[in-house]
């Protein structure tokens, strides 16, 4: 069962005498006990850790420990582990203290036993420490101190005794095998008692004999020579030249080891540590070392025996101890300096450092909290450790420096006041003292370009000071305005001016801007920037640091909680606020000092390191206490460029000092390795069954495709990069492949991806990982995960799926069939019985409507035919006359309505034509409008026509024509009321000819119009107040359309109609058939309404006695059957 382990914290210990730095893992980050033997790195990264209480398999989190078990026969054989290694398929050999030898099978995660037992006839000759190598031929060699056992590839043994190797005793009891090593060119060195042998892999055979070199105890190589701890100390061998060196005369040195910067470390048979410094690269030289007066002992390994040493894939030095756990020590040092208050005289006063400041001649001043100001001269070139001395009194808390560099003087704020030093001698001036009285409190200073000094307080405002000729300073003080166009606040928190000469002015209630053109002057300009709640572009937080300029004019803007700001501009000149904050990978969103390197990448100090951001990738690199910082917090404002590059940051323990140009990118890969599987919330190792099945045949991390039942979809899988310099800053990111669109970010504490309820399918989990620089392996770690379907999804049960389906289809297809046809005979007879009821309310309605069409025109015939036939030798002949004029007047009316009946029906049934002829569209028109006028006059109307045009040439139907304007009049008429409007508008248009009839009648609502051509159609509500046959429109437009033309209709409600009629002009849109001769409109007349009085009910009465007359009202809206039954009772 796999055991959990709290996460690892590595501890830092720093030793002063080599400013080295280590990490520690003991057992309180997991270790199984700080007794350390033995430390091996295999080929997928792991470290191995062999300790007097089981072997550790460590991945830069979690420690996986294997120990031997009561009564465990396939199991670890000791848990003394004294030495490791890996054989060509990457099994791990493990090498006991006291039970021979194990080897791991990281496939299977098994242990096979290799030892001297009855059960085991003897396979090697002892059981105490064997030291373990595997040859590049894929054997292992175990070395015991009188036997050598070659363990090859098939399990094979061959055994090198002493006698087959050639040695002799000579006397000498005590000769023992020492050590082991392989070397670049595949030969095995072997050390002994008296001397190296060299030993051909292939054959055993003896090559070489060294018996001069004396008692071996260690081997090593680099660059072909061959390194060796004997009696004389460290050696090094140029087997070409026959020539040994001595490095160094140190003879209990019991391991050593060469890092990749070519230093060398040496452990003491006793306790401690040397480490010696190579100072030429390209060579292995005597002189290449220091001596032992110059080594550097690490005083603090004198605690611990030092057993073992090893250098990883990444160049990180392990150092295993006897009580101490291991040591981890990174050789390419520390990025960051720090530099802290220490007992030796000229370390700085006080480890608060607010304050930091470069005056023109290079000398450096630190402000501390409680410890004065501290002034570095320039000659003592950077010896922060102890080349500072005290110019204020130690108990003074120094918040702000600037540097006037125009008078070469040094402005010192504190509580108490202002205080100015000459930047020539370090010296305070004094004369300055009273005039610069009653300024306390002071947090932040800038002296601008013109000489101007500016003061921010903490409660008193700011104040802009002024060198006048006597040798004084007149100042001006700014408190925040009640009308708010001041200052935000009069606690000032930092001051910075621009390169445009603006002054930035932060405090805790805003940003503020002085106008560089009015900063000078008795009322300058303030501009505010405040955080507004509704506005995300407005700045982040009100409360204000830092402020700082780039190189390319961009204005940087730190926050007390709302991250960092860079104020820009939008193409109209509106300024706004970008935040970068921990949503973007900043650690902390308290901003404490900001600065830039040649490069462009701002430097940012929090409460939580230091960041580097570069503005234009966004990339954000972070560095925290385990790379060198001084603490995780730093102070406001204090931070530093040097003119040679170097850049200075204070904090609560020191300052740190560094050069953005000496960074460098680790470039190691960082490997991926999968390190658990659990299947539903349950941790499955190798062999186990869930629900009866195996889901693990290998162990995760060599499995390639996970096979898993269709109950097992939900599955976490954990991983680790083996990247040792800093493993809680790796980064992951990983993407299952069929189920995610992108890349999932994953930090150092959530290493693992977890799927639920995924559906049957293939998917791919891919990882990639990031070391602690940032730097990305792009060849991610995979495995493929399959999904099964449930049986009920299987190839069989699909088929049957299929037939089921496809019968359910027929039977449903058969049925479905029949009910459609049913439904859709009734829906039929539905709609021709609905139809049927519907044309007999249309044909019922039109009936209804053309009777009364009808009936007017018959009065007027019968009645005035009645009237003759009566009376008509008593009438005068103007009365007959005007009689027959009824008569054939209606009798035409009647005749017009029953043609157009018969054209209408003639239309529906094809049997009607257009025979167009060319005429003038203009005057056709104006004799239609003016057999109108009179009705236009009796019901004052005014009807209009408006033509730019007096002669408009087009092809028409006049019969089929005129039947179309008559309607649209008369419609335009009957709807109009009394002192209306009917306007007839004629439009020349490119390629066609508009007629509009538009009037201001009563109008028609939109939802109507759509139906408004259809036959027999009538607006319900038009049609109650006039009675129409409902097949004028229609007609219309059929014979406008007979035309090639078209006619369309605007309306709204008590606004008015307007109906626009459009003809093509020229005659090819016409077939020949519709063609006829050339007609004369010139001769073409309408006929004419009859011209009634202006009042046609109003008659002359016989002339009788006024006082016996009776009045009697008419009312018909028929003019001319008004005047008519008038005119029957004129006589009474």
């Amino acid at each position: 069962m796999k055991k959990s382990f709290l996460l690892v914290i590595f501890f830092l210990f720093a030793f002063e005498m080599s400013s080295m730095e280590f990490q520690n893992l003991t057992t309180l980050n997991g270790l199984s006990q700080n007794d350390v033997n033995c430390i091996f790195q295999d080929s997928r990264g792991f470290i191995w850790i062999g300790t007097n209480d089981g072997l550790n398999r460590y991945d830069g989190y979690d420690f996986k420990i294997f120990r031997k078990k009561p009564r465990q026969q396939d199991g670890l054989v000791s848990n003394i582990i004294y030495s490791i290694t890996e054989d060509r398929d990457g099994n791990i050999w493990v090498g006991t203290n006291d039970n021979g030898i194990s080897k791991y099978n990281i496939t299977k995660n098994t242990f096979t036993s290799f030892n001297n037992t009855e059960a085991h006839p003897k396979v090697i000759s002892t059981n105490r420490k064997n030291k373990l190598i595997s040859d590049r031929n894929g054997s292992v060699w175990a070395l015991s101190e009188q036997s050598i056992v070659i363990i090859k590839k098939d399990n094979s043994i061959v055994k090198l005794s002493k006698e087959r190797l050639g040695i002799t005793s000579n006397g000498n009891s005590d000769f023992s095998f020492l050590s082991i090593f392989e070397d670049s060119k595949g030969a095995i060195w072997i050390g002994t008692s008296n001397g190296i042998l060299k030993v051909n892999p292939k054959n055993y055979q003896v090559t070489k004999r060294y018996a001069s070199f004396g008692s071996v105890g260690a081997i090593s190589e680099r660059n072909s020579n061959l390194f060796f701890l004997n009696n004389q100390g460290l050696q090094m061998f140029n087997e070409k030249e026959r020539k040994i060196t001595t490095i160094t005369a140190i003879k209990n040195a019991r391991k050593f080891l060469i890092d990749q910067q070519n230093n060398i470390w040496m452990s003491k048979y006793d306790t401690g540590i040397y480490w010696y410094e190579f100072l030429n690269k390209s060579r292995l030289q005597t002189d290449s070392f220091h001596t032992n007066n110059g080594s550097h002992k690490i005083e603090d390994f004198n605690n611990y025996m030092v057993s073992s040493f090893l250098k990883d894939a990444s160049g990180l030095v392990w150092i295993g101890t006897s009580g101490g756990g291991v040591f981890v020590y990174n050789p390419k040092g520390s990025f960051f300096k720090h530099y802290k208050s220490t007992a030796t005289k000229g370390s700085i006063s006080h480890n608060t450092v607010r304050a930091i400041q470069e005056d023109d001649y290079q000398n450096l001043w630190i402000g501390t909290e409680n410890g004065g100001l501290n002034f570095l001269s320039a000659k003592n070139k950077g010896n922060y450790n102890s080349g500072f001395s005290s110019v204020l009194p130690s108990h003074t808390i120094v918040n702000a420096i600037s540097f006037d560099k125009k008078n070469s003087e040094v402005w010192v704020g504190s509580p108490g006041g202002l205080t100015v030093f000459s930047s020539k001698t370090g010296k305070e001036i004094s004369k300055y003292k009273s005039s610069l009285s009653g300024i306390v409190s002071v947090f932040s200073i800038a002296v601008d370009r013109e000489g101007f000094v500016w003061v921010g307080t903490y409660g008193y405002g700011l104040w802009r000071l002024k060198l006048e000729k006597n040798g004084n300073f007149s100042r001006t003080q700014f408190l925040v305005q009640e009308n708010n166009k001041g200052l935000f606040s009069n606690i000032i928190r930092s001051l910075f001016q621009d390169s445009k000469g603006n002054l930035w002015v932060g405090t805790p209630e805003g940003l503020n801007k002085i106008d560089a053109a009015s900063k000078n002057t008795n009322n300058p300009i303030f501009t505010g920037f405040k955080n507004s709640v509704t506005d995300n572009r407005s700045i982040s937080n009100n409360y204000i640091l830092p402020i700082f300029e780039s190189s390319k004019g961009t204005i940087w803007v730190g926050t007390l909680g709302g991250g960092l700001n860079k104020l820009c501009f939008s193409k109209n000149g509106t300024a706004y606020f970008e935040t970068i904050s921990t949503a973007q990978g900043l650690p902390n969103d308290v901003i404490k000092g900001i600065l830039e390197d040649e490069k462009g990448a701002l430097w940012i100090s929090s409460n939580k390191g230091i960041s580097c951001y570069n503005p234009m990738t966004k990339a954000i690199r972070n560095f925290s206490v385990s790379e060198g910082l001084q603490d995780f917090e730093f102070k406001d404002l204090s931070c530093f460029k040097r003119k040679n590059g170097e850049m200075l940051f204070g904090g609560v323990n020191g300052f740190n000092s560094f050069f953005p140009s000496k960074l460098k990118i680790d470039t190691t890969a960082n490997k991926v390795v999968f390190t658990s599987l659990e299947i539903l919330n349950q941790a499955v190792d190798v062999g186990e069954k869930l629900d009866g099945n195996v889901i693990l045949e290998n162990s995760i991390n060599t499995t390639e495709k996970l096979v898993l039942a269709y109950q097992e979809n939900s599955f976490t899988i954990h991983f680790s990069g083996l990247h040792f310099a800093s493993p809680l800053k790796n980064q992951y990111k990983y993407k299952l492949e069929g189920f995610d669109k992108n890349w999932v970010s994953a930090t150092s504490e959530a290493r693992f991806a977890k799927y639920t309820n995924l559906s049957p399918g293939t998917y791919t989990l891919k990882v990639k990982a990031s070391n602690s620089d940032g730097y990305w392996n792009e060849q991610a770690k995979t495995i493929v995960i399959y999904v099964k379907s449930p049986w009920w999804f299987s190839s069989f049960a699909i088929v049957c799926y299929a037939f089921l389906f496809l019968l359910a289809l027929w039977f449903f297809r058969r049925f479905t069939i029949i009910g459609v046809q049913r439904k859709s005979k009734l829906e039929m007879e539905s709609f021709e019985k609905e139809k049927i009821q519907k044309l007999s309310q249309l044909k019922l309605q039109f009936f209804t409507n053309i009777s009364h069409e009808f009936r007017t025109p018959l009065t007027l015939i019968i009645g005035p035919i009645s009237k003759l036939l009566k009376d008509k030798e008593a009438m005068s002949l103007e009365k007959v006359q005007e009689n027959y004029q009824i008569i054939n007047r209606n009798a035409n009316q009647l005749l017009r309505l029953i043609n157009q009946l018969m054209d209408f029906r003639k239309l529906e049934q094809g049997k009607i034509s257009v025979k167009a002829s060319e005429g003038n569209l203009v005057g056709f028109v104006r004799k239609i409008m003016h057999s109108f006028q009179f009705i236009a006059d009796q019901k004052e109307i005014e009807l209009q026509l408006k033509s730019k045009e007096t002669n408009l040439s087009v092809w028409f139907d006049e019969d089929k024509l005129e039947k179309v304007f008559l309607n649209l009049l008369s419609n335009a008429f009957k709807f109009t009321p009394r002192n209306g409007k009917v306007t007839i508008e004629i439009v020349d248009e490119k390629d066609s000819v508009s007629v509009i009839v538009k009037d201001n009648g009563i109008g028609i609502s939109q939802d109507k119009l759509e139906f408004i051509f259809n036959p027999f159609y009538q607006v319900e509500k038009i049609a109650d107040e006039v009675q129409g046959s409902g097949i004028g429109l229609s007609f219309s437009k059929e014979l406008v359309e007979m035309h090639h033309g078209r006619i369309s209709i605007l309306s709204k409600p008590n606004k008015g109609t307007k109906l626009k009629v459009t003809l093509l002009k020229g005659r090819y849109h016409f077939d020949e058939n519709e063609v006829a001769v050339n007609q004369d409109y010139s001769e073409y007349e309408v006929e004419e309404t009859p011209n009634f009085e202006k009042n046609p009910t109003v008659v002359q009465l016989k002339e009788v006695e006024e006082q016996k007359l009776l009045s009697l009202l008419i009312v018909e809206d028929n003019i001319e059957l008004r005047k008519f039954v008038v005119n029957n009772f004129a006589e009474f």
